[in-house]
């Protein structure tokens, strides 16, 4: 066979394809087969797989196409060839034939993956014993990025940074961390330090570096981290936890103190925000409060947060405000926490207070009518709250002027202001006057009040006792002597209530002469209809024309 003319590279993964012709340099006595394959697979497809030239036709080109295969790792420019291998059968009858390796390669497609150094602390104390005392270092690939095909290994180095030598920080002999062929997480540890001075100092810094190493090649040197040494021996930041009522309207302060101690001769920093935490909303129960730096210059102990609470008439909960310290420069936090909260408690000053109203209604001459008593709770709870009601039994009504009523409770949803209860009073046709039915409440859910404790129900009566006096016949005035003429005053209906009507005399007759005046007080007793005057008339021989007598009530 001839060496092919046209072998190439193809670029994985772009379905790039390369051909070449093959021939033989005679012709063949008989038929010739040549079997086509890849030295690596993973690398390239061949077809057709298999050639044939036909006896004495030596000359004719047969083409072979290379197709390029995809991976996603990390792996360079890789040489292979495509075998081509004459079958060694009777039918070849063609003798001198051996294998031929055509040369190719395929380029990578991947990018160089990026290496990040990665610490499990941002910062230690400088006593080591302490489990803030040390932080790992530990080397990846990004997620996105294509893994190596080869192991990465990285050199780490540690380099004294701001206000540290040497003496200040450790680090551990082998500084060497590995991520593994087609891994993107580094084995091994490399871990730093802090060295305990006994000497208040501000903070300090270390550079950590990576150097990285792989057979593939391509692949850059890991960006710095820096890792800062916090001094164990300076003062600790504290912050307290404070209490304000919120008020009905306008805004009351609630200051939180954040105390440092003991006292230091350096400038101390810290910041302060808003954790967001609490159960209170920033802009309707407390003004929003922005992020800051609260700095203590040498000598200082104390410096205040205010958050402005804004006052309103809503029965709530207590609620809380969470602020947050961090980052503190020359002063750690006690424990070596990266963070403290102060939670201030916002305490809600109303009490849903129950009363109940005073209804009246018209009783009616017969069935029923209801008589609506309302329950009130004011301000509305923002929580489900309850109350009793019952009939106090001091009203002037009797059983049978409405029914019974039988004793109940009362629940408010949260937000539900009032609620309503009837009682059905019963219709009559009897004067009676007024009467009254008086409810009392009682066993109040806690944290609501009664601010009214009783209601007084009135049943309207709805029929008027008439008063009615009638003219007696006459009488005879007679010669001499006296005679009685008799008014009768008739009430109507009877009433349930005693009822006194005046009365006095008048007319055409003469008082003194014709009859004796009276005047006085009629008094119906309850039940009574009727009540009678009695008026004397003087006889006299005197011939004179008819004459009256008026009683007017």
């Amino acid at each position: 066979m001839s060496t092919p003319t046209n072998s190439s590279r193809v670029t994985e993964g772009s379905a790039t394809t390369s051909t070449f012709t093959v021939r033989l340099g005679q012709a063949p006595s008989g038929n010739v087969t040549v079997a086509v394959s890849s030295s690596d697979t993973g690398e390239g497809a061949v077809s057709p797989s298999t050639l044939t030239f036909t006896a004495m036709n030596y000359n004719t080109a047969q083409t072979v196409t290379v197709t390029s295969a995809q991976d996603t790792v990390h792996d360079g420019t890789k040489d292979w060839n495509v075998v081509l291998n004459p079958a060694s059968s009777a039918d070849n009858a063609y003798n001198g034939l051996s294998n031929v390796n055509v040369a190719m390669s395929t380029a990578d497609d991947e990018t160089a993956p990026t290496v990040t150094l990665a610490l499990s602390r941002t910062w230690i104390s400088e006593n080591p014993g302490s489990t803030n005392g040390f932080a790992n270092v530990t080397a990846s690939i990004g997620a996105t990025d294509a893994v190596s095909e080869v192991d990465t290994t990285v050199t780490v180095g540690v380099a004294a940074g701001t206000g540290a030598t040497s003496s200040d920080f450790s680090v551990t002999s082998n500084r060497v961390l590995t991520i593994a062929a087609n891994s993107r997480s580094s084995t091994g540890t490399v871990t730093i330090g802090g060295v305990n001075n006994n000497a208040v100092s501000a903070d300090k810094s270390v550079t950590v570096s990576g150097t990285v190493a792989n057979t593939v090649g391509g692949i850059s040197n890991p960006s710095d981290v820096t890792l800062t040494i916090r001094d164990d021996d300076g003062p600790t930041i504290s912050i307290d936890s404070p209490s304000v009522n919120e008020g009905d309207s306008g805004s009351t302060t609630m200051t939180f103190t954040v105390s440092l101690s003991p006292v230091s001769t350096q400038q101390v920093t810290v910041a302060y925000a808003d954790a967001g935490t609490g159960t209170a909303s920033s802009g309707s129960d407390y003004s929003t409060l922005s992020s800051g730096t609260l700095t203590f210059a040498a000598g200082e102990t104390s410096k205040t947060i205010a958050v402005s609470v804004i006052g309103d008439t809503t029965d709530e909960p207590d609620r809380t405000v969470v602020v947050t310290l961090s980052n503190p420069t020359n002063a750690i936090f006690s424990g070596f926490v990266t963070s403290i909260t102060g939670t201030g408690t916002i305490t809600d000053d109303e009490t849903p207070s129950f009363s109940i109203d005073s209804p009246t209604v018209t009783e009616g001459d017969s069935g029923s009518v209801n008589m609506t008593f309302t329950v009130s709770l004011s301000p509305a709870s923002y929580q489900q709250a309850t109350v009793d009601y019952a009939d106090a039994g001091t009203g002037t009504a009797t059983s049978a002027d409405y029914t019974a009523i039988t004793g109940a409770t009362l629940t408010f949803a949260a937000g539900t202001a009032s609620q309503t209860f009837t009682v059905a009073i019963t219709g009559d046709v009897i004067t009676e006057g007024n009467e009254t039915i008086v409810i009392s409440l009682s066993n109040n859910s806690s944290g609501t009040s009664i601010l009214t404790a009783s209601g007084t129900g009135t049943i309207a009566d709805n029929e008027t006792p008439t008063l009615s006096i009638n003219s007696p016949s006459a009488v005879m005035e007679g010669g001499s002597g006296s005679t009685t003429m008799t008014f009768t005053v008739s009430l109507s209906p009877a009433s349930n209530q005693q009822v006194t009507v005046n009365y006095s005399t008048g007319g055409t007759a003469t008082s003194g002469i014709d009859f004796a005046a009276a005047s006085g007080t009629l008094t119906f007793a309850v039940g009574d209809t009727s009540q009678t005057i009695d008026i004397s008339v003087t006889g006299d021989t005197i011939d004179e024309p008819d004459e009256t007598v008026v009683v007017t009530l």
